[in-house]
This record gives structure tokens, sequence and C-alpha cells, in this order.
């Protein structure tokens, strides 16, 4: 059997339960449930203080590929100078921080942004899951 506990709200926080009510009707869910996801979100806005230390490698990862593969993406959709600059500073960054090896990026990079084709497009690609799979291996094997 569920054991229930009662939480003292002061009468000037009136407005606060009104609100609290609405949603809960709104979404057809009990109060607890609108105060447990308040809480979640809460807990989860406040991480983003985390130290860097704290954050799981996984997470890490995921956030160098996802930053790795929008900076190709911009470049496939719209090759000039700017789009280049953009990458070669994710992978100088990829460079620094993890001591990847980036200069067949950069040397594909600028090869598409000479001549767009459909072959150095593929060369792009291929180098840039290349570096997608030592980010992997950097961050969850080692």
């Amino acid at each position: 059997m569920t054991k229930w506990f009662t939480i003292r709200v002061p009468k000037e926080v009136k407005d606060l339960l009104d609100q609290l009510q609405n949603y809960a009707d709104l979404q057809g869910l009990p109060y607890w449930r609108i105060v447990s996801r308040a809480l979640t979100y809460l807990k989860n806005m406040h991480q983003g203080g985390r130290k860097k230390s704290e954050i799981p490698r996984l997470d890490k990862a995921a956030w160098y590929s996802l930053k790795l593969g929008i900076a190709v993406g911009a470049l496939k959709a719209q090759p000039d100078q700017e789009k280049l600059e953009r990458l070669k500073e994710v992978a100088f960054q990829l460079r620094d921080r993890l001591g990847i090896d980036v200069d067949l990026l950069i040397k594909a990079a600028k090869d598409y942004v000479d001549q767009p084709t459909t072959q150095r497009t593929i060369e792009l690609s291929d180098v840039a899951k290349m570096i997608i799979g030592d980010i992997i291996v950097k961050f969850l094997f080692q």
C-alpha cells in the first residue's frame, strides 16, 4: 500500500498551487508526478555546471562526434572558406584536446572546397567517419 505525505505550503504561494492544479489537470497527471518532473528538470538544468571530469565518457564522445558531424555537414551544404575555417577550428580542438591526428581531415576538406565533386564528398565523409571512430576509441576504450 502506498503511504502519502503532505507538504505544507504558505498561503502566499497559493498562485503556485493553482498553477500546479491547472497543469496537472491539463496533462491528466497527479500532482506528485508534476512535482517529480519539475524536480528532474531542475536537476538536469543544474548539471550544466558540472566539472568536465564529472561528465560521462560516452557523453564526451557523443559531443565531439556531433560537433565534427555538424561542421562537416555545414561544409558539404555550403563549401566555402567560412565553413572550412569552422571545420578547421573543430579539427584543431580534436587535435589539441584529444590528441587525434586531423591532417587527413583538413586535407580532404580543403580538396572538397576546391572542387566539390561526388568523389571528394565520399572522401570527406570517409575521413570524418574515421575521425569519429578515433573519438569513440579515445573515450570508450582508453
